[in-house]
């Protein structure tokens, strides 16, 4: 219950949020073409050194634009990459899947980054390797070996459930 309310007033409070959160559920976020509703974005110092990083390691496309980030295409998803400044550099933590992890592991290591984590297989059924790039930014290389099994994914979200 909440903290100064009836457990009526609780009730009708709690039943406000949940139909507010249902409601912004299903509205339909449009951003730019090629965007996803979330879209990371990395600021560090030398964005065109970062840049070439992640043409050398995913293959990314795009340019640097001296007026605004640069917007580099991974897979099916969008980086923006902004050079600090007006900005102070803020390193990110990003989940990339890519064709062979263990293959783009490679890449990262003659790219210059740091084995965190070598290639393993997780239990939820990916194969996943994570490194640090020179810009603090860490990134989890995965690629799907299997399915993961429908308990394996219950006995994760339990866990990560408030409780």
């Amino acid at each position: 219950m909440q903290e100064g309310l009836g457990e009526e007033q609780g009730e009708e409070a709690r039943g406000q949020v949940t139909a507010a959160r249902n409601a912004l559920a299903r509205r339909r976020v449009t951003g730019r073409p090629g965007f996803h509703s979330v879209t990371p974005r990395l600021v560090v110092e030398d964005a065109d050194a970062l840049v070439e990083f992640l043409r050398a390691v995913f293959g990314a496309a795009g340019e640097v634009h001296g007026d605004r980030p640069a917007e580099m295409q991974i897979g099916d998803s969008v980086v923006m990459v902004t050079s600090a400044g007006a900005r102070e550099p803020f390193p990110g933590f990003l989940y990339v899947y890519v064709h062979d992890a263990d293959e783009t592991y490679r890449l990262a290591i003659a790219a210059g980054a740091e084995t965190v984590e070598a290639p393993l297989d997780t239990p939820y059924g990916d194969r996943r390797a994570m490194v640090k790039d020179r810009w603090g930014n860490v990134w989890q290389i995965a690629h799907l070996l299997r399915a993961p099994e429908p308990r394996v994914v219950k006995k994760a979200r339990s866990r990560s459930s408030p409780g």
